[in-house]
């Protein structure tokens, strides 16, 4: 009787850990890097140098492929990064202007404010985010709530302004 009392509770205490579970699915890590350079142009804006994508959780893999329609411009205001983006359609271009508060750090560091904007956030990378999951996911559309935002900080040197946007994109 006591032997099979201890082997019901032994197979209690270690089922769970040497059964067959479930995988744990791991979200997807992407970062969107962008670097701006000043205009010559126009004082106070800075214009799109380069944008790139990568995965974070894979090696750091950059995912290759042009995104259809970056950034132009960004102004930066005394309490806001003003986001301007061109978009043509039917002969015509029309601008798309989304405003971001930040908050300055130390030196030259931003930190935009996103703890509700995630929408407008959104918003502003929704080209560059459906291009990188149409790259990466495997099981289909991936729904905008699953699309979590860690992040976005901007650095500010030498006439270029650097900004890092962490992205994570749970159920792939």
């Amino acid at each position: 009787m006591i032997n099979s009392i201890n082997l019901i509770l032994i197979s209690l205490i270690f089922a769970p850990i040497y059964g067959k579970a479930a995988p744990i699915k791991k979200p997807l890590q992407l970062v969107i890097e962008s670097t701006f350079k000043r205009s010559p142009k126009i004082w106070g804006t800075y214009n799109l140098v380069s944008e790139k994508t990568r995965h974070k959780s894979i090696n750091q893999k950059q995912i290759k492929g042009s995104l259809d329609v970056p950034i132009a411009d960004v102004v930066l205001n005394k309490e806001s990064m003003v986001f301007i983006r061109p978009i043509s359609s039917k002969g015509k271009t029309e601008y798309k202007v989304n405003s971001l508060p930040y908050i300055k750090k130390k030196g030259n560091q931003y930190l935009l404010n996103i703890d509700h904007k995630s929408d407008l956030l959104f918003q502003v990378y929704r080209d560059q985010i459906r291009k990188l999951l149409n790259l990466s996911a495997k099981n289909g559309p991936i729904e905008e709530k699953n699309i979590i935002f860690e992040k976005f900080s901007c650095t500010k040197k030498k006439g270029r302004i650097n900004c890092v946007l962490p992205i994570l994109v749970n159920g792939i």
